[in-house]
């Protein structure tokens, strides 16, 4: 069970690259919606999603699992594409099993649920991208140069202090320290693989699948980095409805997390 919200669940599955770990949340009453998949950002898991899970599971079960190499998740035995990880999470619920979910994604999740509806329109109902990482050309192959570097650690404790101040100092006036440090320790889970969800995402042709993702989607752009990117995928996606909330500027589920499952919660009402 999860040390802040001890009724969210961890629960092992099955996918294409071994055992899938997740965080579950039962629906709170009756469970008349589809389940909520939460597609978590990289180099982190499905943790990052247990602040806002409470605040969505009104009549619907939410799942947050682990990429494969990632919390606690089996690893590939080599680099995955972001194909892999939708496969994988397609696997998951072919396991659980469920015929039909909303998703919702953040950062690197929104790679992750765009290829899902992509490669299986029928299983994805709803589609919420929140901050995409949507870049083309030369900014894609410029970035890949700088954030697909294999982190290295061995028994000098020093290594461990950039991962310290980026995921813990610089994080302490946005949420608590629990927090803070709950997400540093995820961040390391995944030690010299740490990169390889990073390579998939900026191999990933996101201007080429993204016009062919005809479906509606509801895109949502704060201001906490991403927010250029993510007016950019609004336009690129031919049925998009962008929501902007430049009011959240950091810490998106933690001092944004109430906020932005108002959003969520909107997105996923039901249509009249």
């Amino acid at each position: 069970m999860s040390a802040a919200n001890p009724a969210i669940r961890h629960e092992y599955r099955r996918c294409r690259f071994g055992e899938l770990h997740l965080h579950y949340l039962p629906a709170n009453g009756l469970d008349v919606q589809p389940p909520l998949l939460c597609l978590h950002p990289a180099p982190y898991s499905g943790a990052w999603f247990t602040t806002v899970m409470p605040l969505l599971n009104e009549g619907r079960a939410v799942i947050a699992p682990d990429y494969p190499g990632y919390g606690g998740s089996a690893a590939p035995g080599k680099e995955p594409t972001i194909d892999d990880y939708a496969g994988a999470m397609l696997d998951l619920l072919d396991d659980l099993p469920i015929a039909r979910v909303d998703v919702i994604g953040f950062h690197t999740g929104c790679l992750v649920g765009a290829e899902m509806s992509l490669a299986s329109a029928d299983r994805i109902r709803r589609l919420i991208l929140i901050d995409v990482p949507y870049f083309t050309g030369e900014e894609r192959r410029e970035l890949y140069a700088q954030a697909v570097t294999p982190r290295k650690f061995d028994a000098d404790v020093a290594g461990l202090t950039d991962e310290w101040e980026r995921n813990v100092e610089q994080r302490l006036d946005a949420m608590p320290f629990d927090r803070a440090f709950e997400l540093f320790v995820e961040s390391l889970r995944a030690g010299d693989r740490s990169h390889w969800a990073f390579h998939a995402a900026f191999t990933y042709p996101s201007d080429e699948r993204f016009s062919e993702l005809t479906k509606p989607v509801r895109v949502i752009a704060t201001r906490s980095g991403l927010l250029d990117a993510t007016l950019a995928a609004s336009r690129a996606l031919p049925n998009a409805t962008l929501i902007k909330r430049t009011d959240i500027t950091r810490a998106v589920f933690e001092e944004g997390a109430e906020r932005i499952s108002m959003e969520i919660a909107a997105a996923l009402a039901p249509q009249r």
